[in-house]
């Protein structure tokens, strides 16, 4: 017969760590997150298209390329800069012209003069090829500007060129 069971003894170190188990299934899909905000740059480049502009005239471009729908060319002589938007505006314009006078360049948005984005430069026998240019914002948050620009020197001028850049900030 047998006696009775002793004492438990103290237990004896951990022993080494087994093996990686198999990975387990793949887990359900999550939802679909929010669509993110647009990647799409919004800019244009139009470049002068006629060869000599007497005051008066609203200065014709061509489309050098349009990025995104928010920049439109409609017609030759406008731009249209769709609503909710704030638009960088650059352009240039080069002329040649021996009559002493200037030729000046006024931005107009919707048909309103915006002379604090004029340029101006003197024309002349001495000085008979001369450049204007300007930089400025155009806030269209509040509705769709159209945009031109109106030369409104007091020399006709020919052999023009420029361009126009517009970009979308906002």
């Amino acid at each position: 017969r047998a006696g009775a069971t002793g004492v438990t003894g103290d237990s004896g170190p951990t022993g080494p760590t087994g093996g990686t188990g198999a990975t387990g299934n793949t887990g359900a899909t999550g939802v679909t997150g929010a669509t993110g905000a647009s990647a799409i740059i919004q800019n244009g480049l139009f470049s002068v298209n006629v060869t000599s502009v007497a005051n008066g005239t609203a200065i014709s471009y061509s489309t050098t390329f349009i990025n995104g729908t928010d920049i439109s060319h409609p017609s030759n002589t406008t731009f249209v800069l769709a609503t909710g938007h704030i638009y960088l505006v650059s352009y240039t314009f080069r002329a040649t012209s021996s009559l002493i006078g200037n030729i000046t360049v006024t931005p107009r948005f919707n048909t309103v003069f915006q002379s604090r984005f004029s340029g101006k430069s003197v024309t002349g026998t001495l000085d008979a090829n001369v450049s204007v240019s300007g930089t400025f914002l155009a806030n269209a948050t509040a509705g769709a500007i159209t945009l031109d620009f109106l030369y409104n020197g007091s020399a006709t001028t020919t052999l023009t060129d420029g361009s126009v850049s517009i970009i979308e900030v906002q």
